[in-house]
């Protein structure tokens, strides 16, 4: 294991010591961990190359629950008018009430979701949902994706609009607010249904 040290300081104070022993312990023998003093906050991450692990990334991982009232809000389950539906019938919590939930959950300009900067792949990225100055969750997607995805993929993570993936909450929700129609290529595919109609 190779260890490099670096004058920049993390995006937030960390005990950087356990998190270089976590890293190095679960990390390939190629890869080069970058070990950073703890420090007040910056504004930005410095470029990094592909195959060295930013300690800053997981900063706080683990450091302590979250607090009871904000597991009570991230489990809540969204209204009907807030789920959407996928072509292929699986229903969704929409990106709206998403943000409209962490913004309750951690306050408006208490979480972000950031780039990893080195992680380097043409058609993938990996993306992180932070709140509270610490890691919460991550999640690889396509180069493609939208902003919107992104935050429903790394939200998911924390159980945020888990209550629509029960398999008798998708039967009840296709039943009473989708229909199927066939598209112009022929396929058949779910929609909702207009309101009038519920």
């Amino acid at each position: 294991m190779l260890t490099r040290l670096h004058g920049w300081r993390p995006l937030v104070p960390v005990a950087c010591s356990r998190l270089l022993s976590a890293a190095a312990a679960a990390a390939p023998a190629d890869t080069v961990v970058e070990e950073c003093p703890a420090g007040p906050s910056v504004a930005a991450a410095p470029n990094h190359n592909a195959g060295v692990i930013p300690l800053w990334w997981y900063s706080g991982i683990t450091k302590a629950p979250l607090s009871e009232e904000i597991r009570k809000i991230l489990n809540e389950a969204p209204p009907v008018d807030r789920i959407l539906v996928t072509e292929w019938g699986l229903p969704y919590a929409s990106d709206s009430w998403v943000r409209d939930l962490l913004n309750r959950a951690f306050g408006v300009g208490g979480w972000g979701i950031l780039r990893r900067p080195d992680f380097v792949l043409p058609d993938k990225h990996v993306y992180g949902l932070f709140a509270q100055s610490r890691f919460l969750a991550e999640s690889i997607v396509g180069a493609d994706w939208s902003q919107a995805a992104v935050l429903l993929r790394c939200a998911k993570k924390l159980g945020v609009g888990a209550a629509v993936d029960d398999p008798a909450v998708v039967r009840s929700f296709r039943s009473n607010y989708c229909t199927q129609e066939v598209n112009l290529q022929g396929k058949k595919v779910w929609r909702l249904k207009k309101a009038a109609d519920y």
